[in-house]
């Protein structure tokens, strides 16, 4: 259960974060840069380079440190791109870029300590059943950090 509440947080995170930089990219100056959808679209690009290449590395380095301390640190990095985002966010472009980087780093460590947490906590027998319902916890934090709270 803990590997599935972890897991909906990350997701929750996540889609909040990335609903809530469409916004910033794409309103009007003064308040946002008043970016097209496209060019919205390709200031996210870094995030997911960087996820694609932090995600192998934190399965790499999970043997040597633990799937709790691996959680751990990627939740604090996690929460250190947040503050920057939340800091930085009108500096400029290159600063957004930033903190997004370091958020999807720590959420991509996030996810990679959870998944073997539940793997490693469950038996042979209910694997497949443990994995579904965690990408559902997944696809329920996405859903719930999306536009939900940021219409109202």
């Amino acid at each position: 259960m803990a590997a599935n509440i972890g897991v909906a947080l990350a997701g929750f995170a996540l889609f909040l974060m990335a609903q809530a930089l469409t916004y910033l990219l794409e309103s009007p100056k003064p308040l946002g840069y008043d970016l097209s959808i496209l060019d919205a679209g390709i200031m996210m690009i870094p995030m997911a380079v960087v996820q694609m290449i932090v995600a192998p590395i934190a399965g790499r380095v999970i043997t040597s440190i633990g799937a709790r301390k691996l959680a751990v640190i990627g939740s604090s990095i996690a929460i250190i791109g947040l503050l920057m985002l939340t800091y930085t966010s009108f500096l400029g472009l290159s600063y957004v870029i930033g903190s997004m980087s370091v958020l999807a780093a720590g959420i991509s460590m996030v996810n990679v300590a959870v998944i073997n947490i539940l793997v490693f906590s469950v038996g042979r027998r209910n694997m497949g059943l443990a994995t579904g319902l965690n990408s559902v916890f997944r696809n329920i934090g996405g859903a719930w950090g999306g536009p939900r709270w940021l219409v109202h």
